[in-house]
């Protein structure tokens, strides 16, 4: 893999690596001249420590990589959606209103949308409405107007996320137009306004 050997010999560009090659060149060349073993054998260490720390530092850095890769993986979000009777799994920028959205544990709701059916649902709304209980979901319909966003238990909100349970939903937003694109809006005039 040469993205592994690349990553190597870029260990040996830190200064304090330089220094340490410096080091035990200097070391090595007291040791060729006094012809003293134990100069010898500072050098070896010295040399051991280089190889040591250049294995870590790949290492790790080559786990920092693979774990950035399969967040940026998880962060190109798609849902699964259900069009002219067959489910699809699409970018959610391809999300449209009317969509029919398939959401389970675990998955982020895409855009804003109201429940068709629903079991055993429960949202976390805490990044939208700063409560940090779930908030039970139900398909039924919501009575009265100024209805306050978390107490619309047949809505869900983009940006939230499923707790617990699974739910078919139409999207009903999407985009700057949901609940959450109003309120980054609302923060984007802010900013200009000053």
């Amino acid at each position: 893999n040469s993205g592994f050997f690349k990553l190597f010999f870029a260990q040996f560009k830190d200064f304090m690596t330089i220094l340490l090659i410096v080091a035990a060149a200097v070391s090595g060349l007291i040791a060729f001249l006094s012809k003293d073993k134990n100069d010898l054998t500072d050098t070896f260490i010295i040399l051991a420590i280089i190889f040591l720390n250049a294995v870590v530092g790949t290492v790790q850095q080559y786990r920092a990589d693979k774990a950035i890769e399969n967040l940026k993986k998880l962060s190109a979000s798609s849902c699964k959606v259900r069009r002219e009777g067959k489910e699809f799994v699409i970018p959610n920028e391809e999300l449209t209103v009317g969509d029919i959205v398939l959401l389970e544990e675990g998955d982020v709701i895409p855009a804003d949308c109201r429940i068709i059916e629903c079991n055993s649902l429960t949202c976390d709304e805490s990044a939208l409405t700063g409560e940090s209980v779930g908030v039970e979901k139900s398909e039924g319909r919501i009575r009265g107007n100024n209805v306050a966003l978390g107490a619309m238990t047949n809505t869900l909100f983009g940006s939230t996320f499923v707790v617990r349970g699974n739910a078919s939903a139409v999207v009903t937003a999407v985009g700057m137009q949901t609940e959450m694109g109003k309120i980054a809006r609302m923060l984007q005039c802010g900013k200009q306004g000053r």
